[in-house]
Parts: structure tokens; sequence; C-alpha cells
């Protein structure tokens, strides 16, 4: 194992000492790394089934919602359907009463007609018309026939209104009982309908209890999540922090001992005049065909990767400390801005950007920003 391998697992190592709940088992800086980014996919799902459990919370109040206001509609119809039946059942207790009363009036007068009819026979036995043509007197039989007229059309015209409004009380006494039946058949299919309303509202509201625990869990776990994030973020800064000082440290001390970058041969050497004598080779151009691999001479950092005047192509690596390589002219740049490499990593492909006439690499080491000669840091016997 590297002595950055062995550095960042030694660092994992001590915050499993604090119980991380996301290191167990992690070696080092890729290992944390992937964690976080499983927590930060793990904290995407969680966001995204959150905001479509808003979703179908927002439905289920809209859903209970209506429910409730059915309950309400149901129970408010109901009333009045109650209400209408009582009047009803009291009007046809009315209409019974008057019914009793109107008979009994009507017996009376069939009675006193019966009656008038049979003192008609006690004169004499007889049939009473008999009894009218034995009268002398023509004054008393005129009476007598003019009495019992009058008599008869009174009693025959009370009971004919009788009959009229007997008539009238049964037409009214079905009505009415059509109308209660009519009412208790809606008061039923109301019935039915609010208990099936107040089921539904029952059934929304145990699906929003159960929605709202869910979501409560899912937050909590969030929470965790969003903690467990932040320590891995933190540890792997500090791994981060560590390292840069180790290969700061192990730079410097690794001078005469660093990687070749290619194992071509060097035609510009550090120090040599150029540009007529004006300038100086501040760094070493090393022969090497076109795609052969440029290998970091050590661990470090990307923060330079794009194309440079008089560079080309350049890759520059912090090293820590001050410490920084530089390679250019490749033809291709393998790594990104932010990216770690170890030593001995392909990081580009030798080449000719820039506007070179030779294919190869050329390659600088700077101390706080003042140039050095590359081959002073390199391994003497290759």
């Amino acid at each position: 194992m590297t002595p950055l391998r062995r550095l960042l697992a030694s660092a994992l190592a001590g915050a499993l000492l604090v119980g991380g709940p996301y290191l167990h088992g992690a070696e080092d800086e890729a290992g944390t790394e992937r964690r976080l980014d499983a927590v930060a996919e793990e904290l995407n799902a969680l966001d995204a089934w959150l905001d479509d459990a808003d979703r179908r919370m927002t439905d289920l109040q809209r859903d209970l919602a209506a429910a409730d206001r059915g309950v309400a509609a149901a129970a408010n119809r109901l009333r009045e359907v109650n209400t209408e039946l009582v009047h009803t059942r009291s009007k046809l207790s009315e209409l019974s009463e008057e019914r009793v009363e109107i008979e009994a009036r009507r017996l009376t007068q069939a009675r006193r007609i019966a009656a008038h009819v049979r003192g008609a026979y006690r004169y004499s036995g007889r049939d009473f018309f008999k009894v009218l043509l034995n009268q002398d007197d023509p004054t008393a039989f005129d009476r007598m026939i003019r009495y019992h007229g009058y008599f008869n059309r009174a009693r025959l015209d009370a009971l004919e209104e009788y009959r009229r409004v007997l008539v009238t009380i049964g037409e009214n006494e079905q009505a009415a009982l059509d109308r209660r039946q009519f009412l208790a058949t809606q008061q039923d299919e109301l019935a039915r309908r609010q208990q099936s309303l107040v089921a539904r509202s029952d059934e929304r509201e145990a699906l929003i209890d159960g929605l709202s625990r869910e979501v409560s869990d899912r937050e909590e776990q969030r929470r965790r999540l969003t903690e467990d994030r932040e320590r891995l973020e933190a540890l792997l800064a500090e791994l981060r922090r560590r390292a840069r000082e180790e290969e700061a440290t192990r730079f410097a001390e690794s001078r005469g001992r660093l990687n070749w970058p290619v194992a071509g041969r060097v035609v510009r050497h550090f120090g040599q005049p150029r540009a007529g004598g004006r300038l100086q080779w501040e760094g070493v151009y090393f022969e090497a065909r076109p795609g052969t691999e440029v290998k970091a001479i050590h661990g470090g950092r990307v923060v330079f990767a794009d194309w440079l005047r008089g560079f080309g192509l350049l890759t520059i690596l912090d090293h820590g400390d001050g410490h920084m390589s530089l390679y250019g002219n490749a033809d291709v740049l393998f790594k990104e801005v932010g990216d770690w490499v170890e030593g001995g990593e392909p990081i580009a492909a030798a080449g000719r950007s820039g506007g070179q006439a030779e294919s190869g690499l050329y390659l600088e080491v700077r101390a706080n920003g003042r140039p050095t000669n590359p081959i002073a840091w390199l391994e003497r016997n290759r």
C-alpha cells in the first residue's frame, strides 16, 4: 500500500473510532467518495419521494374535503327529509282524525234519516205514502209533504257534503301516504350515502395519517442522511488536507527519487539558452512519440488542465506546500481540474500541441513559484 493509501486508511480508521455510521469497512478516500455519492443518491431519491408524497397528500386532502362536504350536504338533506317526514306523519294523523269526525257526523245524519223514515211508519203501520194519501185535509197533506221534503233534502245534502269531504280526505291521505313513502325511501338512500361518504372520509383520514407518519419517518431518514453527508464531507476534506500535507512532505523529501514522466531522451535542458539567448529553458523537453503516456512524477491534485499559449495542452499538478509540476505540449489530457492522481498514474498523451516542431513532453517543477531543475527531482537510475 502506498504511503498516501496508508494515510487515508489511517484517517478512516480514526473516523470509525468516533462512530461514523457509514464508514465501517472503508479504507481510503475513494471509498469515502463512493459512500458520499451513495448518500447523495439516497438523498435525491428521498427528495423525489417527498415531492411525490406532497402531491399525494394534496390529492388526499382534496378528496377528504370533498367527502366532508358530501357528508355535510347529505346530513343537511337528511335533516330536511326527517323534518318533512314528521310533518307528513302529523298531517296524516290530522287527516285520520278529521276522517273519523266526518264519518261520525255522516253516520249521525244517516241515523236521523233512518229514524225519520221509521217515524213516518208509526202513523198507521203502513207505507208512509199511503198515510199521506189518506189525509182528508188538503192543507195538512200539503204541509206534511213539504215538511218531509225539506227534511229529506237537507239530510241528503248533508250526506252528499260529507261524502265529498270524505273523498277529499281520502285523496289527501293517499297523497300524504305516497309522500311519506317517497320520503322514507329518500331517507334510506340518504342514510346509505351518508354512511358511504363517512366511510370514504374515514379511509382518506387513515391514508393521510399513514402518509403523514411515513413522511415523518422519511424526513427523519433524510435528516440522518444529511448529517451523514456532512460528516463524510468533513472527513473527506480532512483526508484531503492530510493527504496534501503528506504529499507536500513526501514531495520535498523525495528529491532525486520521483517517477520519470516519459522514457524519452531529454533534448532541451533546464537553464539552456533559448530564443537567441534572451531566455532560458525553465524546464526540460523530453523526446516522445505522439500518444506516449505521460505519467505524474508524484501524487497531487489537478489545478489546471487546458490549452495555454506557449505550452499547448497543459496539465498542472499541485503537490502541496508550494510544489507544482507542469506537463505541456500534450496531444490529449486525461484528467480534469479537481482530480487527484498518484505518482506514476497516466495524466496525458505526449504530442506537439502549442506549435512544437517535434513530438514530446515539456516538464517544469516549481517550488513556491520558482522554476527548479526537474532532472534533480527525478530518479537518478531509471
